[in-house]
């Protein structure tokens, strides 16, 4: 016997022959008939049902009116899911309703839809009253749990609406859109049947229920039974079959954080504030032209401290480029930043040099993490100002296009010369980070993360952080140094002007890593990396020592001649 026909047996059959014997004994032992007829007396009076038109039609009958309402019902509860999810107007009056309807039994409903509902509706609606309120809730532990890290990671990285929908909302959403329609389906079922039985229309298997109970068929009553129970049986084996419910090992189907989605909800709705920056004023020379970035933010209501500041446009107004800066330098002047009441950076001025890799490197807490969140844009701002002086002449020629891998000759710093050169804003749409975290999609296997940033150079991001032997893989099959080779593949796949790289290194061995800087350094794109390792601070052109918070800087240093040749 194969595996799967012991498995069949041992979990179908077994336990089926186990209960049909225990159904025997008892009705022998009875010998009543009228109360308990034994198990061959109920299937001949199946198979005499079955013979007949109205036995087929009824079932078709039952099975349009209640699969209506679950599919309207379903409908419904997606659509108050969504809508008290988003506006809270509508969760403050459409939610305590819901919760009633969850409350009131199927039989009050079934009477009171009775007083306005036609016979025949009567099924649906309740199908639809019983599905609605669970795949309410369903899909609102859903949407609460979704994981704000990974939509920040997809607007950091410039995903598209729809994008976002597919890659993350939907594939978050699926396992508490399927348990809540399993739980309906079931539901939606007896509550129809139940309708049947108590307002029964004219073909329904509860209209032949009624009948067979009034005429006292108790044979004919277990064949029905048997009919419903079997009915509802296949129904939630189709459907567990269309939605893959089954668990899926090996990572996929699973959260970042190893639980699986059911085992993660929230009870408050947390909300993405956006950042927001505009440019404020340009000062041209024959030369250059200088564009000020000026720093907003939104906060919600509960931190209002920072709320309706008048922001300084920083101390740069009317200075010259030479004034500034005379070589490509990233900017910081008078950042001030804090979280609530605790502050990350007061009035921190900095200039970060642009050429080749630039480490931060302090202790744990010091503020490296929010500063680099900082210049992505991923962080509210008190005030200060940021800008990019770059040659005009070292400029990437695409910006704006994905990051391509190293060539065996690029990437060689040239010196710097008296070349014009150009100030601007750093563009959070030209800044490409790597989180701290991994922010991986369970979901997505190793190529098709990167697929999803550039479809063209696949491979060769997979080769340059050393995948190709887990390429299928699924983000819970990989090791810690592995998923953040894969993070770091992406972020680079990314491109823009600056890369800025939080802890890149984390859980990499030593030789590989020594292997992936060098490939770094040849993409010839300014980096800034915050790091502990002393290897990758030593294999760096500039490093900055850091202390705090609030962030200051200690020490800043050139190592070496920038690897110039």
């Amino acid at each position: 016997m194969s595996g799967k026909m012991k498995k069949i047996f041992s979990k179908i059959i077994l336990p089926l022959a186990f209960w049909l014997g225990v159904w025997q004994i008892l009705a022998v032992y009875v010998n009543f008939p009228l109360l308990l007829p034994t198990p061959v007396s109920v299937g001949s009076t199946l198979l005499e049902l079955s013979g007949t038109g109205n036995f087929w039609k009824s079932i078709f009958l039952s099975l349009g009116r209640v699969f209506t309402g679950f599919l309207f019902g379903c409908f419904l509860g997606c659509l108050l899911a969504l809508l008290t999810f988003r506006l809270p107007l509508a969760d403050l009056f459409l939610s305590p309703a819901i919760r009633v309807i969850r409350a009131t039994p199927v039989v009050s409903f079934i009477l009171l839809v009775y007083l306005w509902v036609t016979r025949k509706n009567i099924p649906g609606c309740i199908s639809t009253l019983m599905v609605l309120p669970i795949v309410w809730n369903s899909m609102r532990l859903g949407l609460d749990s979704v994981d704000r890290k990974l939509l920040e990671m997809a607007a950091a990285y410039r995903f598209e609406r729809f994008k976002t929908i597919r890659l993350i909302w939907l594939p978050s959403l699926r396992p508490y859109f399927s348990s809540g329609l399993a739980t309906g389906l079931g539901l939606a079922w007896k509550s129809g049947v139940a309708a049947e039985v108590i307002c029964p229309p004219r073909y329904a298997i509860g209209t032949e229920l009624s009948k067979a109970k009034t005429a006292l068929q108790s044979p004919e009553l277990y064949a029905w039974t048997v009919v419903i129970i079997l009915l509802s049986l296949t129904m939630e084996a189709i459907l567990r079959r269309l939605l893959n419910l089954q668990k899926v090992e090996n990572g996929n189907g699973q959260s970042s954080g190893g639980k699986s989605p059911h085992e993660e909800s929230s009870d408050e709705i947390i909300s993405l504030e956006k950042t927001s920056h505009e440019k404020i004023s340009s000062v041209k020379s024959s030369h250059r032209k200088i564009l000020y970035w000026k720093f907003s933010h939104r906060k919600p209501s509960n931190e209002g401290s920072l709320c309706g500041k008048s922001l300084n446009e920083g101390n740069l107004r009317g200075k010259s480029l030479n004034e500034v800066n005379d070589t490509g330098k990233l900017h910081i002047d008078n950042l001030t930043f804090s979280y609530g009441d605790k502050p990350v950076a007061a009035h921190l001025s900095l200039d970060i040099p642009v050429d080749g890799l630039t480490a931060l490197s302090g202790p744990s807490g010091c503020g490296k993490t929010t500063f680099l969140r900082i210049l992505a844009g991923l962080e509210k701002r008190a005030e200060g100002s940021i800008f990019l002086i770059r040659d005009r002449d070292n400029l990437p020629d695409d910006v704006s296009g994905k990051g391509k891998p190293p060539d065996n000759d690029s990437g060689k710093n040239k010196p710097p010369d008296n070349r014009s050169r150009e100030s601007k804003p750093l563009d959070q749409q030209q800044v490409s980070i790597l989180f701290q975290e991994d922010r991986l999609l369970p979901w997505r296997t190793v190529r098709e993360h990167i697929l999803d940033i550039c479809p063209d150079r696949a491979d060769e991001w997979l080769a340059f952080a050393e995948l190709e032997d887990v390429k299928d893989a699924y983000p819970g099959a990989l090791s810690g140094g592995q998923a953040r080779r894969l993070a770091l593949a992406r972020c680079c796949a990314l491109g823009g002007e600056l890369l800025l790289l939080d802890e890149p290194f984390a859980g990499v061995d030593t030789e590989r890593r020594i292997r992936i800087l060098e490939r770094l350094k040849k993409m010839g794109v300014p980096m800034i990396l915050a790091t502990h390792e002393p290897d990758v601070v030593a294999a760096c052109q500039n490093v900055v020592y850091l202390e705090g918070p609030p962030l200051q800087v200690k020490i800043q240093v050139t190592v070496g001649e920038c690897n110039h040749s």
